[in-house]
């Protein structure tokens, strides 16, 4: 699996062509590496995001929001997909 595999932006673009995003979606072939390197997207820029935030007060800090924010984003998409009526209440 290569690095520009796993961060492929394929699915973005398509949003405006519904019928070629939704045969995407339900085609199997790639689809869970689709979701692990969109996934794995979503950890690298949450945890830049953290880092940019807790930058103001340090290197140790900058780290520690970047972790902290990358497991809450994390911690929501799992609960998010465990319970989907959790986002009805």
């Amino acid at each position: 699996m290569t690095i520009r595999r796993l961060f492929s932006l394929e699915f973005f673009p398509t949003l405006s062509n519904r019928e070629e995003f939704f045969q995407k979606i339900t085609q199997d072939d790639g689809l869970a590496i689709s979701i692990f390197g969109q996934y794995a997207l979503l950890l690298t820029l949450s945890f830049a995001y953290g880092v940019v935030m807790g930058s103001y007060y340090g290197v140790a800090q900058a780290l520690v929001a970047g972790v902290k924010i990358a497991v809450l984003f994390s911690l929501v998409l799992v609960r998010t997909v465990s319970e989907p009526e959790a986002l009805a209440a």
